[in-house]
C-alpha cells in the first residue's frame, strides 16, 4: 500500500471513529487497516492513535498528521477537479440519506431526473427516521428537517415545509371540529414519537402541546394512515399530508394555528473536500427546491 494510500486510510480511520467503520466504508478488511496505520506509524517513527478495545483516539503527533492528511488529500482532489475539468464527465458514487417520507415523495422524483442527465453518478440512497451518523456511517449528503444541532456539519437551508392540522371527516362528523386550541383537549392527538411536541399558534402567541392520544408511532406515513383510519387529529408536514388532503380522506382544520414553516437543510460533513459529484447534485437539489417554494 503506498503512502497516499495510507493517508487516506488514516483520514477515514479518524473520521468514522472505529477499524472496523473505516474497513466497511473502504471496502477493506479489518486487519489490513489495522495493518496500514501500523505501517504508517512504523514510517514515521511515532504513534498516531490511541487504540483500547472500544473508542479509538489521537496523539497530539496523529492529531497535527491528520489535520495535514486532510489539507494534502483536499488539495489532490481540489487539483484533480480543475484538470478534468467542466467538459468532461463527472463519475463516481454518492451515499445519501433522507427521512423515509421526504425521502421518498420529495427526493425520489428529483433524483430520478438527476440521474437521467448524469448518466455516470451512481447513488445510493439510505432513509431512516433515526439521523443518520454521517462521519460513521461514510455518508455523503444528507436531506435533514428541523433544527440542526451537530457543529461537525455544514449545513444549509434550501427550504421550508408546511406543517398541517388535519383529520378525518368521519372522525370530526363524531367528535366535532376544534376552533381553538383548548378545543384540542376533548380530541384524540395522534403523536408522532420522535417529535413529542407540537408547536402550534394562537393570538400570535407560540404554544407547546404534548399530544396524548392513545396512538404514537415513528414513521410519518405511519401517523398519516391513522389519521385517514378516524383515530384522531394529526400534525403533520403538508408534504406527507397532501395525498390524504387531495383525495378527501383526510380535512385541514384550525390553519390559523399552525406554526412557522419548519426548515429543510442539505448537510454535508466538514472539514472534508466536496467532489463535483456532490456538488452538482445539490446545486440540483437546490435548483429544485427553489423553483417549487414551500413545500
Amino acid at each position: 500500500m503506498d503512502q497516499l494510500r495510507r493517508m487516506e486510510v488514516f483520514v477515514k480511520l479518524v473520521n468514522s471513529g472505529q477499524f472496523t467503520q473505516a474497513a466497511k466504508q473502504l471496502s477493506l478488511s479489518k486487519s489490513t487497516v489495522s495493518h496500514s496505520i501500523a505501517e504508517l506509524e512504523r514510517y514515521l517513527g511515532l504513534q498516531l492513535v490511541k487504540r483500547n478495545s472500544r473508542t479509538l483516539s489521537l496523539t497530539k503527533a496523529g492529531q497535527v498528521y491528520y489535520e495535514d492528511c486532510v489539507r494534502i488529500l483536499d488539495e489532490i482532489n481540489l487539483s484533480e477537479d480543475r484538470v478534468r475539468g467542466e467538459a468532461r464527465a463527472i463519475t463516481g458514487s454518492i451515499r445519501m440519506t433522507a427521512p423515509i417520507s421526504f425521502g421518498t415523495y420529495v427526493l425520489t422524483p428529483i433524483l430520478g431526473r438527476f440521474m437521467a442527465d448524469n448518466p455516470d453518478i451512481s447513488v445510493n440512497m439510505m432513509l431512516a427516521e433515526k439521523r443518520l451518523d454521517l462521519i460513521s456511517e461514510g455518508i455523503d449528503l444528507a436531506l435533514r428537517v428541523g433544527t440542526m444541532p451537530d457543529s461537525r456539519l455544514l449545513s444549509r437551508k434550501i427550504g421550508d415545509a408546511k406543517m398541517v392540522l388535519c383529520a378525518a371527516p368521519s372522525y370530526l362528523a363524531q367528535r366535532g371540529r376544534p376552533s381553538k386550541l383548548s378545543d384540542l383537549d376533548h380530541h384524540e392527538l395522534l403523536a408522532y414519537s420522535r417529535s413529542p411536541t407540537w408547536r402550534l399558534c394562537e393570538s400570535g402567541v407560540e404554544v407547546e402541546i404534548e399530544p396524548k392520544g392513545r396512538l404514537q408511532t415513528n414513521n410519518g406515513e405511519n401517523l398519516r394512515e391513522f389519521g385517514v383510519a378516524g383515530l384522531g387529529i394529526v400534525y403533520m408536514p403538508n408534504v406527507i399530508a397532501a395525498p390524504a388532503l387531495e383525495s378527501g380522506r383526510l380535512v385541514q382544520i384550525m390553519p390559523a394555528h399552525t406554526s412557522e414553516p419548519i426548515d429543510i437543510h442539505l448537510v454535508r460533513p466538514a472539514g472534508r473536500h466536496t467532489p463535483m459529484r456532490i456538488k452538482k447534485l445539490m446545486n440540483f437539489i437546490i435548483a429544485d427546491f427553489k423553483s417549487k417554494g414551500p413545500l
